[in-house]
């Protein structure tokens, strides 16, 4: 079918008792790595035999959203990481350049990179939503390296979800959110997708906003969500 192949994801292996957390190879297990071995492609992680899956399944129930504490939630993120760190391996592979480490450096090196940048500002009503992951929609704004706007569209993001939106935006190619507020965990996972964060930016209008921060003049004040 000539589709990329983003790894092997071993189904059914083993099964972790609801009671003890004890885990048990029912079948045999292994088979997932071997195959990832023979064919040189990633293996992500095992999935182990958790009845709660399909119930939620039927049940049109997230998973992830209703046993988020649970051992298997914790293999699927795992997965989720493993996918998302192949990835952005893959992409430092064909760019070389560093990722900074802090807001400034990776200012400087958003601005200086070529070729364009993305902006995601979230929005309610087409303007700045002071809860990143309560607004209803996207501005996913482009930059080139003039830092001039070329593109501005309003996506809509997925059911808010713990954890489902920082890699959702990665996937769509952005560089750097501004948000008014965004939780701890949120700032993380956005981090080790290499993404740049702001918080607490002031001001209405998603275009104004990034033409600000590409000047040095964007306000900012406290994080209104810093929970």
């Amino acid at each position: 079918m000539n589709l990329p192949v983003a790894g092997i994801i071993e189904n059914m292996s083993g099964y972790v008792c609801p009671h003890c957390g004890k885990e048990t190879d029912i079948f045999s297990r292994g088979g997932g790595e071997k195959l990832a071995q023979k064919f040189n492609v990633p293996f992500l992680g095992k999935i182990p035999i958790e009845p709660e899956i399909a119930k939620s399944g039927d049940e049109g129930k997230p998973y992830l959203y209703f046993y988020g504490k649970s051992e298997t939630a914790k293999r699927f993120e795992e997965i989720v990481q493993n996918i998302v760190k192949t990835k952005t391996n893959q992409e430092i592979k064909s760019d070389p350049a560093p990722l900074a480490q802090n807001s400034n450096e990776n200012k400087t090196s958003l601005t200086q990179k070529e070729g364009t940048m993305k902006f995601a500002v979230p929005t309610n009503d087409g303007k700045l939503c002071q809860h990143f992951g309560h607004c209803e929609a996207f501005a996913l704004i482009d930059i080139d390296a003039n830092k001039t706007i070329v593109n501005e569209a309003y996506v809509t993001p997925p059911p808010h979800e713990p954890g489902l939106l920082p890699p959702w935006i990665a996937q769509q190619g952005v560089n750097c959110v501004i948000a008014g507020g965004m939780g701890a965990r949120a700032q993380q996972l956005f981090a080790e997708n290499g993404v740049t964060v702001v918080t607490g930016a002031q001001g209405q209008y998603p275009r104004e906003i990034v033409e600000n921060y590409l000047k040095d003049a964007l306000v900012t004040g406290a994080n209104t969500c810093d929970h």
